[in-house]
């Protein structure tokens, strides 16, 4: 069991006791916070965390018994109820394990519909945002640190998309990307598409701007991928084109 993990109503511990005495037995904290266990009596445990749980049982048992070992661990875990909205493919409410995180929410849930973003994916609790959660950055760099464990009643918060921009041709992975904020720039969105290619040619792309309501809303440029270009800010509906492939022979 997780050592950080908080005891509630409905988690069944399995207790295994060995020395002058031994057994097996099956014990779920019911709502009053205790478990029972025959012939010994009760013992409450709601809101202790998991690590300090084998001490107090054993201490129950040491009461009764001299030189006995005790083993205690996390049978089923209760259910918590998770409330999804926003932008949600799939809102409502879920039954999950109380060990769930944010991202098993997320999961769980379908994640965004097509106008929700996964860069701002809010948790809230009792009225207030105890984590806002970057998919990419869990995803992209495995940073887990607003992925915290949910409770009951909690509820996830799609808002919608700031924007996207599509990043295409000679990068290792094309796609169409969230923009998170204003500030992000061409290497932010480079990075996420994986970089270039070592075919590519690292210093020239295109974007293409559709500016709708304009007699030519369309329009492309070129850029230049040095320093300046890859500090540009990228703005929402932005394609960049990176079809530029490096003169000369490939030697097998």
């Amino acid at each position: 069991m997780g050592d950080d993990y908080v005891l509630g109503t409905g988690d069944q511990l399995l207790i295994r006791v060995w020395g002058s005495t031994s057994g097996e037995t099956q014990a779920t904290i019911d709502r009053s916070g205790e478990i029972a266990i025959p012939k010994l009596g009760t013992l409450r445990l709601a809101g202790m965390k998991a690590s300090q749980a084998q001490a107090a049982v054993k201490a129950l048992f040491n009461k009764f018994y001299k030189d006995i070992e005790v083993s205690v661990s996390l049978g089923k875990l209760r259910k918590i109820t998770v409330f999804v909205v926003g932008q949600s493919r799939y809102p409502g409410s879920y039954q999950l394990n109380s060990q769930s995180t944010l991202t098993s929410g997320l999961f769980a849930s379908g994640g965004p519909n097509a106008s929700g973003s996964i860069r701002k994916v809010q948790l809230k609790r009792n009225g207030a945002v105890v984590s806002e959660l970057d998919l990419y950055a869990f995803l992209g760099k495995g940073d887990k640190t607003a992925d915290v464990r949910l409770q009951d009643g909690d509820v996830i918060f799609y808002p919608q998309a700031a924007g996207h921009m599509a990043f295409v041709g000679k990068v290792n992975a094309p796609g169409v990307f969230e923009i998170k904020n204003s500030q992000e720039t061409v290497a932010d969105f480079l990075n996420l598409a994986g970089g270039l290619p070592v075919v590519a040619d690292p210093r020239r792309a295109n974007i293409e701007r559709l500016t709708p309501g304009k007699d030519q809303p369309r329009r492309v440029e070129d850029l230049t991928l040095d320093e300046a270009g890859l500090k540009k800010q990228i703005q929402n509906g932005w394609f960049l084109f990176h079809n530029i492939v490096k003169m000369g022979k490939i030697i097998f």
